[in-house]
């Protein structure tokens, strides 16, 4: 186990923090804890958003006004025959399907899509940006999710 992952989006091995209740102060404690170790796990998507994601990294919807408050995924690589692109991603994570709170494109690997596996560099060469987010959680970790907005924009260079 390391400490070094909360400049990354990983959550630390205590849980995914935007679903516990803790308070900012419990959340922030769990951000100098312990983080579990890096894994290669899988995010089912679309191929614009697999594309976007090797550019951009990928951040939880609720940063764009969405429901969800953290990224998830599968630990193993399923079945994609129903048109489903999976990101290969290697990143610290938590086991389970609740992975990390957010992705750096640098931990995209690439992406499955029937039976071939395309390199997070030829996924980057049709990439179209999706607009940032901007950072508005309404939740009681929305100070907190600034800053994480932040360490991810500043992942993008």
């Amino acid at each position: 186990m390391s400490s070094n992952h909360c400049d990354r989006g990983a959550f630390p091995a205590l849980g995914p923090l935007t679903y516990l209740h803790l308070s900012e102060d419990g959340v922030r404690a769990a951000l100098s804890g312990e983080f579990g170790r890096e894994r290669v796990w899988f995010h089912a998507t679309d191929e614009a958003s697999a594309r976007s994601a090797a550019l951009q990294g990928l951040v939880p919807s609720c940063w764009r006004r969405g429901d969800c408050c953290c990224v998830f995924g599968h630990d193993e690589r399923v079945d994609n025959r129903r048109g489903r692109w999976l990101l290969e991603i290697r990143s610290a994570a938590l086991p389970g399907q609740l992975k990390a709170w957010w992705v750096p494109p640098d931990a995209i690997r690439g992406a499955w899509y029937g039976g071939r596996f395309i390199a997070a560099a030829e996924l980057r060469r049709e990439a179209v940006a999706v607009a940032e987010p901007d950072g508005s959680c309404e939740c009681d970790l929305a100070s907190l999710t600034a800053e994480q907005v932040a360490l991810w924009r500043a992942s993008l260079s």
